[in-house]
């Protein structure tokens, strides 16, 4: 009669403690890497960053013209922003004379 040697495997019910926490820590990482995935795309499907440049003051009209575009072109892009809002936004963007 012949002698056929099987490996055994083990369900995980018959893990030891090592194993198990093995196999703990793989899905903890699994985990952590889907969270990672997640807030990656959750970055990418956002709207992108829009940068308004600061105005100091100067006595040329055509630069002032030129910054409120931008910021009426920021307002627009943001959508549903209050007055009130756009009043305190633009005033952190005004430095020098202008801030004064």
């Amino acid at each position: 009669m012949e002698t056929i040697e099987t490996s055994q495997r083990r369900t995980p019910n018959e893990w030891d403690d090592s194993a198990k926490e093995e196999y703990s820590e793989e899905e903890e990482e699994e985990e952590n890497e889907t969270t990672r995935v997640i807030k990656m795309l959750a970055k990418v499907g956002g709207k992108p960053k829009v940068e308004i440049p600061t105005y100091e003051g100067s006595h040329n009209a055509e630069e002032l013209m030129d910054w409120i575009r931008s910021l009426n072109k920021y307002f627009n892009y943001e959508e549903e922003v209050d007055d009130k809002k756009k009043v305190k936004f633009s005033v952190t963007k005004l430095k020098s004379q202008a801030a004064i």
